[in-house]
């Protein structure tokens, strides 16, 4: 099933999102169940940020549960997510990693709703469980590292803040020959997990949710700008009454429990 600025939602006292969300959006779903139209499902297309897989799998599938939409979702990087819909791609909605994706659309006038930033997350550098481990990501110059994996700085996020942190930090001209691409942050992980890089800069819930890599958190961060993931309704969305319960169901205690479960940490 499935296949492929700055507007601040303040999360409540307990560390996720307004409990009126959850007063909000239940009544929405209420009144969706009972309508005429309950027996045609309707399909809400999700352009997700790659890194996202995992926490969205499990929120479409509670939204399934107490609406009649089914959720079908696009992962990739949000760059690439974004010229696809700038190319006519028919998604309701967008979550990427990062505001440059959101901008982009915005200048096209693209959204139809203001951006909301959902969640933040940070930079890690991860290896191959056992294998040799630096101490600073100064260590990722020497030649015990002789291939070091971004995402690739212009069709994802998460390159583009890897960049920025060793281009702030000095780093970025002598490891650049040692650099290896990859289109979005999870393929960069598998790289390591494969034993292909030697070392990678991903996001730290990606890295994570593997079992086949050490995670250490040697990226400074005030060596990039905020991590953040705005999500908006894109501007001819197809199915825009139904999308619009999914991105509010997005800012819900339930996603919320999801997002934080895995690393994940609300906006602020």
């Amino acid at each position: 099933m499935h296949t492929p600025l700055q507007s601040h939602t303040t999360p409540s006292a307990t560390g996720g999102w307004p409990i009126k969300w959850a007063t909000t959006l239940g009544l929405a779903l209420i009144l969706l169940a009972c309508s005429p139209s309950y027996s045609e499902p309707k399909e809400i297309l999700v352009f997700a940020a790659a890194s996202l897989a995992v926490a969205m799998e499990e929120i479409g599938a509670e939204f399934e549960a107490v609406s009649n939409a089914t959720v079908t979702f696009s992962f990739g990087g949000s760059q690439t997510l974004a010229q696809q819909v700038a190319g006519g791609a028919p998604a309701d909605i967008i979550v990427a990693a990062g505001e440059l994706p959101m901008q982009f659309l915005i200048e096209r006038n693209l959204v139809r709703s203001e951006p909301v930033d959902l969640l933040t997350n940070k930079l890690v550098v991860v290896v191959q469980k056992g294998a040799y481990q630096p101490n600073t990501l100064q260590d990722l110059t020497d030649s015990d590292f002789p291939s070091v994996a971004i995402a690739d700085p212009d069709l994802a996020p998460a390159g583009d803040y890897a960049r920025e942190a060793l281009k702030e930090l000095g780093l970025w001209t002598p490891i650049e020959k040692m650099l290896v691409f990859g289109p979005n942050v999870s393929a960069v992980l598998a790289y390591v997990e494969s034993g292909n890089s030697d070392a990678a800069l991903v996001y730290e819930t990606d890295a994570r949710a593997s079992d086949r890599v050490e995670v250490l958190d040697i990226v400074p961060i005030e060596s990039y700008s905020p991590i953040v993931y705005p999500a908006a309704l894109i501007h001819k969305a197809p199915n825009e009454s139904d999308a619009r319960l999914f991105l509010e169901f997005l800012q819900d205690q339930t996603a919320s429990k999801i997002f934080l479960d895995l690393g994940f940490q609300p906006a602020r």
